[in-house]
């Protein structure tokens, strides 16, 4: 039996939020921002088929005047999967990319961008910019208070809440989901549901070749309709008016879908 290899641990001292650079080939990242003043690294094998040497020839630096952390995994091993998990100050950027594998985030973070070539995404809270991608596997994001980019070959695209500038998300084949909506949001899935739990402005554009769409608007949110389905029912649940309640805010709701239902009703 091979014996487990023990992980690698670093730390750094630093006065506040940092900047994070990760490159690994296979494996997992996981980042925890919170009320710390240190960047902790730790690095371990992703299993017992790993190359341990692949733990210790990872490159690690520090920048104490940039406060910035670059991570490489080295290269020409056949089996490098590695585990790693970073401990980081709240308000952290974070870039991150595997070849293959997951990217976690938890905590709050300023900015994120992870993008893997096969695996799953997951962040609690953003208060900046947000670029996720994957091949295929799944994007789950909380709070996210800046532009949001979320793409997939493959799988389901899961938003809690954003009210950025604007959220673009596109699946080939899978669900999209989105909690509140308070901003301009571009949705494109080729096969799959799309829902909005509650939208309270912007201008949502929503398309799948082949699901059902359904979009709730927060009462008070005028809602200006363009409701389409080529195979299916396309219908709105809400009050018609001949014009918006004086200041009122207006939610502008573009639905396609190929086949399936369109339906636009009353948030819960």
């Amino acid at each position: 039996m091979k014996t487990q290899t023990v992980p690698r641990t670093e730390a750094f001292h630093c006065d506040g939020p940092v900047e994070l650079d990760l490159r690994i080939r296979e494996g997992n990242i996981a980042v925890k921002a919170g009320e710390v003043g240190h960047v902790r690294v730790e690095i371990s094998a992703l299993d017992d088929r790993t190359d341990e040497r692949s733990v210790h020839e990872t490159r690690v630096e520090y920048s104490e005047q940039g406060r910035k952390l670059t991570l490489r995994a080295p290269r020409g091993f056949h089996r490098a999967g590695l585990s790693v998990f970073l401990e980081v100050p709240g308000g952290s950027k974070v870039e991150a990319r595997a070849h293959r594998g997951s990217i976690a985030a938890s905590g709050q973070l300023s900015s994120l961008e992870a993008i893997t070539g096969g695996g799953s995404v997951t962040a609690d809270e953003v208060d900046g910019a947000v670029h996720a991608a994957s091949g295929s596997g799944s994007i789950t994001l909380g709070r996210i208070s800046g532009p949001v980019r979320a793409r997939l070959g493959n799988g389901d695209i899961e938003l809690s809440s954003v009210e950025g500038p604007g959220a673009s998300l596109t699946t080939g084949l899978g669900d999209v989901r989105l909690g509140v909506v308070g901003c301009d949001a571009k949705v494109r899935t080729g096969k799959g549901n799309v829902v909005v739990s509650e939208a309270s402005a912007g201008k949502l554009d929503l398309v799948s070749g082949a699901g059902d769409l359904r979009v709730g608007v927060r009462p008070g949110v005028a809602a200006e309709l363009d409701v389409v389905s080529g195979s299916g029912q396309a219908r709105s649940e809400l009050d018609v008016t001949d014009r918006p309640a004086p200041g009122a805010p207006v939610a502008r709701i573009r639905l396609r879908t190929g086949a399936g239902e369109a339906v636009v009703a009353s948030a819960a």
